[in-house]
């Protein structure tokens, strides 16, 4: 179902998950610079230096002034830096924050397909949370090599994508249980992408 919900019309803009290093974001860029400008005028982007869980010293991401450089090379000029983020949670709430302020309707989330579960289940739970009435697009590439050896979560050493499915699924399951009001239950996400409109 994730992989199957893109936008059939325009919408707001795209809001864009950081991932790690050397290669964790294959295909990202360039998904996020098709849909340009046909699908979204804008591109929301983690407005954090790269700093993650472990402390200001480790980076788990490049940063926005990385991310700003890839993007207007590619040709994408609109670009909003959310407040900073140390996580996908922490990205939704921040991402939220300026859906709300702009009043947005119809967003893309973009985010691997691995990690696109959990992006949408902490979008959908902020944006319940708040009662807002925003219609959230998951995409994903359509295309990744699972083999290839990358930097994961939070710029831990590189393994192979498909392990890091295994892990991702994981930590899903208990992020659920311990912060109950920051993701949706699966059942959830599933009943919002049934009715989710093109």
């Amino acid at each position: 179902m994730l992989l199957s919900c893109r936008p059939q019309k325009p919408v707001n803009a795209i809001l864009m998950h950081a991932r790690s290093f050397d290669g964790d974001d294959d295909g990202l860029f360039e998904l996020v610079r098709k849909l340009i400008p046909s699908v979204a005028p804008i591109v929301v982007i983690n407005g954090g230096g790269g700093e993650g869980m472990r402390g200001p010293s480790k980076k788990a991401w490049p940063g926005v002034e990385e991310y700003e450089k890839r993007l207007s090379s590619l040709g994408v000029m609109d670009i909003i830096r959310s407040a900073p983020a140390r996580h996908t949670q922490e990205e939704s709430e921040k991402f939220v924050d300026i859906i709300k302020e702009r009043g947005w309707r119809r967003v893309v989330v973009a985010n691997l397909p691995h990690y696109l579960l959990r992006s949408m289940l902490s979008g959908v739970c902020e944006i319940q949370k708040r009662g807002l009435s925003v219609l959230l697009y998951p995409v994903a590439p359509v295309s990744l090599s699972w083999r290839k050896p990358v930097f994961g979560s939070q710029g831990v050493s590189p393994i192979k994508r498909f392990a890091q499915c295994h892990e991702e699924l994981k930590r899903i399951t208990e992020y659920q249980k311990q912060y109950p009001d920051k993701f949706v239950s699966i059942k959830s996400l599933v009943e919002y992408l049934s009715v989710l409109p093109g």
